[in-house]
């Protein structure tokens, strides 16, 4: 099974999400969950309202705090025993299957804390909203991988921020925010360097070294992955999505698109009402 960060997801575009599951959960202090079987699918566990400490059968200890953004890998097993637990809602869980290129795929390899403290509003509002909308009676999976896709994509930009600060290219955290921002960007590439500011040439080899793609490339990969939410969740055309996007002409949009995607846009569309 393959190992793929946030980070490098983010740039791809044959990455599949599949046996979406999502439940509220309430915990009382001191109870204790077994997973003693290998975990079949991988999951995100948001410490609500409560604390745990995970134990693996090496004996490995994770603790989570609450607030705490915990990834769990499929073919994990551990007990998890539960503390400092008030109100209703104690965790909050949610579970995927991820594959790249056909493949099954995992984030991490252990247990992981993504987010110490969860505070950013986008993910904390997105998290209730995978909850509601797997709780509707006609639950629309199209919806929910949606959405999961957006979780990743914010779990990048944390990963991207923390990656950059490590690797001491803080000097270009301005132009990689202003390249995550979803809405039309009308800046060229040198502009967004000229953001930093640091040459044209320094911020495309700092990006690469962060991202292992090139600025451009990482570009396109988002304006797609935001053109297939705007294709599922809304009626604008071809036409009007490629101006909001920020491309240069629907045609070129047309092209970009089928190349990542294997489908134009309408063919796409059409795929998701079908």
């Amino acid at each position: 099974m393959k190992t793929i960060s946030p980070l490098s997801l983010s740039t791809r575009a044959d990455v599949t999400i599949d046996r979406l599951f999502v439940m509220r959960q309430h915990w009382e202090v001191g109870q204790v969950f077994f997973m003693d079987a290998p975990r079949k699918q991988s999951a995100f566990l948001w410490f609500v309202g409560g604390s745990g400490e995970f134990l693996s059968p090496d004996g490995t200890r994770h603790c989570a705090a609450r607030g705490d953004l915990v990834y769990i890998p499929e073919g994990s097993r551990y007990t998890l025993r539960f503390s400092d637990c008030t109100g209703e809602l104690t965790t909050l869980l949610l579970e995927l299957c991820l594959a790249a290129d056909g493949e099954e795929t995992v984030l991490y390899d252990g247990i992981t804390t993504l987010i110490k403290d969860l505070s950013d509003h986008r993910v904390t509002e997105l998290l209730f909203l995978l909850a509601d909308e797997f709780e509707r009676p006609e639950r629309s999976y199209f919806s929910l991988r949606s959405r999961y896709f957006t979780l990743l994509s914010l779990l990048a930009e944390n990963e991207t921020l923390h990656g950059i600060r490590r690797r001491g290219a803080a000097c270009i955290e301005k132009g990689i925010r202003y390249l995550q921002t979803d809405g039309e960007q009308a800046l060229s590439l040198d502009e967004v360097a000229a953001l930093c500011p640091v040459s044209p040439a320094y911020f495309r080899r700092v990006f690469r070294a962060c991202f292992g793609v090139s600025p451009s490339a990482y570009r396109t990969a988002r304006r797609i992955g935001r053109a297939k939410e705007m294709l599922a969740h809304t009626a604008l055309g071809v036409e009007e999505i490629s101006e909001r996007l920020g491309f240069e002409s629907p045609s070129y949009f047309c092209r970009a698109f089928k190349r990542e995607v294997g489908l134009s846009p309408s063919a796409y569309r059409k795929t998701l009402l079908s």
